[in-house]
Parts: C-alpha cells; sequence; structure tokens
C-alpha cells in the first residue's frame, strides 16, 4: 500500500503542485469520474466545502457505515484511483524538477528593525507591539 503525505496546495505550489481548483479540474477529466455521473455530482457538491478531500471523506464514512445503497465500493475505489493517479501525477513532476529547495519570493524571518520598518509603511504597530508578551530578537 502506498502511502501519501498530504499537506495542502499552499505547500506544493512552491514546486508547481496544483492548488484546489486545478485538482479538481483534474479529478473531473479522469476517466472514473466522467463515466460516473453521480461522482461528478459529489465532487462539484463538495467543491466549496472542502474540496476533493470532503468528497473522499463522504464516500469513505458512507461506505464503512454500510450505506451500500447511497455509495458503493465501487464509487469509492474509483474516487481512491483518480485521487492517487493525481498525486502520483504531481510526484513524477516534482522528481523530474531535480532541485527541491524552498525557495519564496518575501522574506519569512524579519529583524525587530525590518519589522519596525515594514509597520512604518503600513501605518499601524510593529507586531511586537501588538503582542506585547511576545520575546522579539535584537535583530
Amino acid at each position: 500500500m502506498r502511502y501519501y503525505l498530504l499537506t495542502g496546495a499552499g505547500f506544493s505550489a512552491n514546486w508547481g503542485g496544483w492548488v484546489a481548483s486545478e485538482a479538481f479540474e483534474y479529478l473531473l477529466g479522469c476517466p472514473e469520474i466522467l463515466a460516473d455521473e453521480r461522482l461528478r455530482d459529489l465532487l462539484w457538491d463538495s467543491q466549496l466545502k472542502g474540496g476533493f478531500e470532503d468528497a473522499l471523506a463522504e464516500l469513505q464514512v458512507g461506505h464503512s457505515a454500510g450505506f451500500a445503497q447511497q455509495w458503493s465500493e465501487k464509487h469509492l475505489i474509483a474516487l481512491q484511483n483518480a485521487v492517487g493517479r493525481m498525486f502520483e501525477d504531481m510526484n513524477r513532476s516534482f522528481k523530474g524538477r531535480g532541485d527541491l529547495e524552498f525557495r519564496r519570493s518575501e522574506n519569512l524571518v524579519q529583524t525587530a528593525a525590518e519589522r519596525a520598518s515594514a509597520a512604518e509603511r503600513r501605518g499601524g504597530p510593529a507586531s511586537s507591539d501588538r503582542f506585547p508578551g511576545r520575546i522579539s530578537g535584537s535583530g
């Protein structure tokens, strides 16, 4: 059995991973989903509630609770296969990149002087002023 670490699109998007809307589009195009109107409807219904994760959870709960009249094992396996293939495709893409160093354009760590300067530009208090109990570096 393969295991997947679901970190969220905000993490994997740094290396070209798909955000929720792209994952949704990918799944809608999978043969298993195209062939089953109920699965398509489930994905559309789940899009704003929690995305494909919500759809998958509904199938897993419905199947494990014995609601075979609502969702069959066939539905569960079809969505699991489509989701698994989606993550395999992303994983293949990540492996092909070669360089997986984390890079972002903004500074994630700031000195106290940088925080104060940014606060002045915003016209508000520095973060250490907003949170008096916070310890800030001398920086």
